[in-house]
């Protein structure tokens, strides 16, 4: 994301915190992280080792995801 629209983003909460009246006390900043922006391209057999990590007994698959990422 661009910093202009980092910057009217913060200024709205802002405003919309001060003329809350009160009812927002505090103003959480997130940073969202897109990555690459494109999708990895497996071959046939990346593809079918990682299926059969994922099935292996006692191995999470949002492991077996991460650590393929």
């Amino acid at each position: 994301m661009s910093d202009d629209f980092d910057i009217r983003l913060e200024r709205k909460l802002e405003s919309e915190a001060a003329g809350a009246g009160g009812g927002v006390t505090e103003v959480r900043r997130i940073e969202l992280i897109t990555g690459a922006g494109r999708r990895r391209r497996w071959s046939s057999d990346d593809r079918a080792r990682i299926v059969m990590e994922s099935l292996a007994g006692g191995v999470s698959v949002s492991e077996v995801a991460r650590r393929h990422g």
